[in-house]
């Protein structure tokens, strides 16, 4: 095997190796007779080219219609394949192990000149900039499409299921929806099967439903329901940009999904410490001293939480973003924010008759901003007593209804 390996590297000069030659021989099959033809310098040179090869993304640099050459090279499967192993001794696996271990850094330095070249040959040599992607021209291009305009559902139909309504997006939404809130674990999946088998196109759930257990079973009533607009809520105890981004990874997972219809921010208050809180400790201390540690300046971490969740637009895990529980106030901040690149779509609140929030209604329909009522038969949290003092009845017992 020596001799083999001496003949075939004394074939060529030393330290040349051209790139003809080394092409050709990563895209030979890798067999036990060619592994063991070659020398072992001739061999590293080989691994080496392909390694390059292999580790220059282009689509990090360009599309591959902008930067042909860099992908004439196409690796068989049997070049990626691993090497058979080899009868050796310990001392001498553990020699290639630490020589391996002392090539990587020499590796990934090699790499990253090879990116820094391949970036100078198509752009320049103004590589001190960031380079924009395909990917960052799309998620541009998918941003600027949240205009302020939306367009409101032609109900002139019999069927309300068959309403639907145009977001700033331009994704159809349908208008009539059956929400998931406060249902029992053994009611949700019957509910869903039911509400869509009578002809509803959409659900809502959020993360919190159900102390987490709404979503799985939602997830599995839908997987044999294609085309169900689904909706889902980030939990004002994950605000931040990386709490909001593992709330919305856990719901889809939860859900069996890799994207939703629509995103929204629940609340835009802050998570608190405990559910139990006490009327005179808050007026003698205020309400911040429930917060949820981290949650003091709720304002500029709602923020971020935004971020987060246009990021997920930007990346194809949602197909809208949206508010829900927004006050006038909560909704200029949020359209006044300088970095604001994705406009929310849906505002999802309390409307009815009894809480009309006229202020918010008109606000929507000035900036694009769909209005999505819930409880639109009455509060379903108000007990009697709370009508009681209000000195009106239920909104199903009105007269008038």
């Amino acid at each position: 095997r020596r001799d083999r390996a001496a003949s075939a590297c004394s074939a060529r000069p030393r330290g040349e190796l051209s790139d003809r030659a080394s092409s050709e021989d990563c895209e030979r099959p890798r067999t036990a007779k060619t592994a063991s033809a070659l020398g072992p310098r001739r061999r590293r040179a080989r691994a080496a080219h392909a390694r390059q090869l292999w580790r220059a993304d282009v689509t990090d640099l360009a599309d591959a219609n902008a930067c042909p050459k860099l992908l004439d090279f196409e690796p068989s499967a049997s070049v990626c394949r691993p090497r058979a192993p080899t009868h050796r001794s310990k001392r001498s696996c553990c020699s290639s192990s630490r020589r391996r271990r002392r090539r990587s850094g020499r590796n990934k330095q090699q790499v990253g000149i090879n990116h820094l070249s391949a970036a100078r040959a198509i752009y320049g040599d103004a590589t001190d900039t960031p380079l924009e992607t395909s990917a960052m021209a799309e998620q541009k291009k998918k941003a600027a499409k949240t205009g302020t305009t939306c367009e409101k559902a032609d109900v002139s139909t019999e069927d309300p299921f068959a309403w639907s309504a145009t977001l700033n997006n331009g994704l159809r939404m349908p208008v009539v929806g059956f929400g998931t809130y406060k249902l029992k674990e053994g009611e949700v999946s019957g509910a869903v099967r039911a509400a869509t088998n009578a002809g509803y196109k959409l659900v809502d759930t959020a993360h919190v439903y159900g102390g987490g257990k709404t979503e799985p079973i939602v997830g599995t009533a839908l997987s044999k329901q294609p085309g169900v607009f689904l909706i889902t809520k980030q939990w004002r105890g994950f605000h931040g940009h990386k709490e909001t981004t593992k709330c919305l990874d856990q719901s889809l997972r939860r859900l069996g999904r890799d994207k939703v219809d629509l995103l929204l921010m629940h609340w835009p208050g802050p998570g608190y410490s405990c559910m139990g809180r006490s009327k005179a400790k808050i007026a003698a201390e205020g309400i911040e001293v429930y917060f949820k540690k981290g949650h003091e300046d709720i304002a500029a971490l709602r923020l971020e939480s935004w971020r987060a969740m246009e990021d997920a637009y930007l990346a194809g895990k949602v197909g809208a973003i949206g508010v829900s529980n927004f006050s006038e106030a909560h909704l200029e901040k949020l359209l006044a924010w300088p970095e604001l690149r994705v406009r929310p779509a849906v505002h999802q609140t309390e409307l009815h008759p009894y809480l009309q929030q006229r202020g918010v209604v008109a606000r929507c329909e000035r900036e694009g901003i769909l209005l999505q009522a819930y409880a639109s038969l009455g509060g379903q949290d108000s007990a009697a007593k709370h009508w009681a003092e209000l000195g009106v009845p239920p909104l199903l017992e009105h007269p008038a209804v």
